[in-house]
């Protein structure tokens, strides 16, 4: 969090404070009121690191109380709860005398709450909840005004619509490839959001999201392609997944499959951009998009792909068609289409179901895969045949058309030289 950003939040979070003094015990207020000298510390003391962040008096909400009383919640998650209860009271300023004679977290808090009067620093639970409900109100429209003012966020981004769709993709933790303009031209700007279960792979989601900045190309402030990837509205959808674009599946693989390839070559390097070696899940496969489809794209990916890559970043997707065909380009994007449908099809493949509808399917698909390849060199070699017979016309024509010239010169050229023996001999005479 930047310096900007972290002075805004103070601000809310003062804010929030008093707000949540109404909901405290008389108690726990004047402790605070005695101990510190500002709300600046006061509302540290309370919210600890920021009011984005789970804070230590919300692990005494009946939803943790419930977990405690619950006999099929691990012993450890537990442990956590009274671990958080503890760092509660030493936030506040409570000096914890003898704790290190306990063995575990429960007895240490156990021990603390025994102590004269600390139970009235604990607030009822009905106010805690009213307190978070408070807290997250807060947050989200510190978030919404940190992404929506210009002062705090990109200045040269003046369109208020794009700024709340960023802001909805941050607070529903997704990650955005925003436009913006710049004089009046389409620039795409990448808003990268830290999701939970991205842990180990943030690398590869990083580098995913970048070559989808470098693919984007837009008008104004509206993205048009990405990639292969039509994102206008009007574009057909899926045939088999009608929640997906078109041609959305076959990009995001291949833009999967480049992905993998630069985070390896930067990991082979020691180049490692958020998370460190040990925490790095390097076989990422089957994130996003299935490693079944990665494999299929093999031959499309190492004969074509120089091609794939100037179509997919200057947009002129003709040049592609020009050496593997439209329609055999059309007839790969539905196989992968088709093939991502399968739902369980891995597992399937994995215990060797055969006769399974999905797998009878996939095979079904690999054989037509295997024709559109064919199509491909075929469609190939024939505009080869056809651009070498063409040459070969057209060389054949111009030398026709150079004889044809040096004959009528020729021609000329004797005619000329006749008259210039009469006029030389009339001159002699």
């Amino acid at each position: 969090m930047n310096k900007i950003e972290k002075n805004m939040e103070t601000i809310y979070t003062n804010a929030l404070y008093e707000k949540t003094e109404e909901y405290m015990t008389e108690d726990l207020k004047k402790f605070l009121n005695e101990k510190y000298t500002s709300i600046d510390k006061k509302s540290k003391a309370f919210f600890n690191d920021g009011i984005g962040l789970k804070s230590y008096f919300e692990f005494f909400s009946e939803e943790s109380e419930n977990k405690l009383n619950d006999s099929s919640i691990s012993e450890d998650e537990k442990s956590w709860i009274y671990y958080y209860r503890i760092k509660y009271f030493k936030k506040l300023g409570f000096v914890i005398e003898n704790e290190e004679i306990f063995k575990t977290d429960k007895d240490k808090y156990n021990h603390i709450i025994s102590q004269k009067d600390m139970q009235k620093f604990i607030l009822p639970k009905k106010n805690i909840s009213k307190i978070i409900s408070l807290k997250n109100e807060t947050f989200e429209k510190f978030q919404k005004d940190f992404i929506c003012n210009g002062e705090y966020c990109i200045k040269t981004m003046d369109d208020l619509k794009v700024k709340e769709w960023i802001y909805k993709k941050i607070r529903n933790r997704t990650i955005a490839i925003a436009a913006i303009a710049v004089d009046g031209e389409f620039r795409p700007v990448l808003f990268f959001t830290v999701r939970d279960g991205d842990e180990g792979a943030l690398d590869y989601i990083l580098l995913h999201e970048l070559e989808h900045v470098c693919e984007v190309e837009g008008k104004g402030i509206e993205i048009l392609r990405c990639g292969f990837d039509l994102v206008d509205s009007d574009i057909s959808k899926n045939p088999y997944n009608n929640e997906k674009r078109k041609y959305e599946r076959l990009n995001e693989t291949i833009t999967d499959i480049f992905a993998v390839e630069a985070m390896q070559i930067l990991h082979k390097e020691g180049v490692y951009i958020f998370e460190q070696p040990k925490y790095t899940i390097e076989n990422v496969n089957d994130r996003n998009t299935s490693n079944i489809c990665k494999n299929l794209l093999k031959p499309f990916m190492q004969k074509y792909r120089e091609q794939i890559i100037k179509a997919r970043i200057l947009g002129n997707i003709k040049e592609l068609y020009d050496v593997i065909g439209e329609e055999n380009f059309e007839e790969l994007n539905d196989i992968i289409n088709k093939i991502d449908s399968l739902e369980g099809l891995a597992v399937k493949l994995k215990i060797n179901q055969k006769e399974d509808a999905i797998v009878i399917e996939y095979y079904k698909q690999l054989e037509r895969l295997n024709k559109v390849y064919q199509n491909m060199q075929n469609y190939q070699e024939r505009k080869y045949m056809t651009d070498g017979f063409v040459k070969s016309a057209i060389s054949a024509t111009e030398a026709t058309i150079r004889n044809s010239q040096i004959d009528n010169a020729m021609t000329v050229f004797s005619k000329n030289c006749e008259y210039d023996k009469d006029n030389l001999n009339v001159e002699r005479y």
